[in-house]
């Protein structure tokens, strides 16, 4: 829980771009909140949360969470919703989470995941989501009641004129890190998953960043005063 604040303190601070660590993409930008009312007509697109083309989370007025996109209704043994795997825990440890079909990871038990940090996994799309329950009908006359936050897609600050697109690799790395996109030079922070700053210099263009020295783990890369972070693995 202590890392999460720590990076939800950074992305109230800065814009976060997309993380893509060895094929899986992290989102981590701005929380939203997804309500399905009480006995609302869960085949409107107003009442689904369609993440992405494969993914569209909804409920009907009984039963658990599903998706709408690609099966009926919810199946606890077709591991509703489908294309999808849950975990207790958050993002910034999402590689040691273990993983299940929703009803199996809370145990048929809804009370249990309500107001706890979870992941979801979009199996198809291969995108790791913080995801947390606030509230939830239970009895039938709850008409199938939903509400829940979760993180939403990053976006690229273009605030400064000196970055186009930015890319950081090699990632993951052990010894060095380029930054390609840059056409000035720039202030470069390097933070641990924890928040602690652990290496801050001016980074120019087409010269590598010595992390040698790290210990291995995650790390944020940020442009400082540029709004740009990227996610590093050592």
């Amino acid at each position: 829980m202590e890392i999460r604040m720590k990076v939800l303190f950074l992305n109230a601070l800065l814009v976060i771009v997309p993380l893509i660590i060895q094929g899986q993409e992290i989102w981590n930008g701005n929380f939203i909140e997804f309500e399905k009312d009480s006995l609302a007509d869960w085949t409107l697109e107003e009442n689904q949360d369609r993440i992405t083309d494969n993914v569209w989370l909804t409920r009907k007025n009984i039963r658990g969470i599903y998706n709408i996109a690609q099966e009926n209704g919810f199946s606890h043994l077709n591991g509703s919703p489908i294309d999808t795997e849950w975990a207790f825990g958050t993002t910034a440890e999402y590689d040691q989470l273990f993983y299940e079909p929703w009803s199996s990871a809370i145990d048929s038990m809804v009370n249990l995941m309500i107001g706890e940090d979870m992941v979801i996994h979009l199996i198809t799309d291969d995108i790791y989501i913080d995801i947390k329950v606030l509230d939830w009908g239970i009895t039938q006359a709850g008409g199938g009641y939903m509400l829940y936050e979760r993180a939403t897609e990053n976006t690229l600050s273009t605030q400064y004129s000196g970055i186009s697109e930015i890319s950081l690799y090699p990632n993951p790395t052990d010894n060095f890190i380029h930054l390609k996109g840059l056409t000035k030079p720039a202030q470069i922070a390097i933070f641990s998953a924890s928040g602690e700053l652990v290496l801050d210099e001016i980074y120019k263009r087409d010269k590598p960043i010595d992390v040698s020295g790290l210990s291995p783990g995650l790390y944020y890369v940020k442009l400082a005063k540029k709004g740009i972070v990227k996610l590093v693995i050592i």
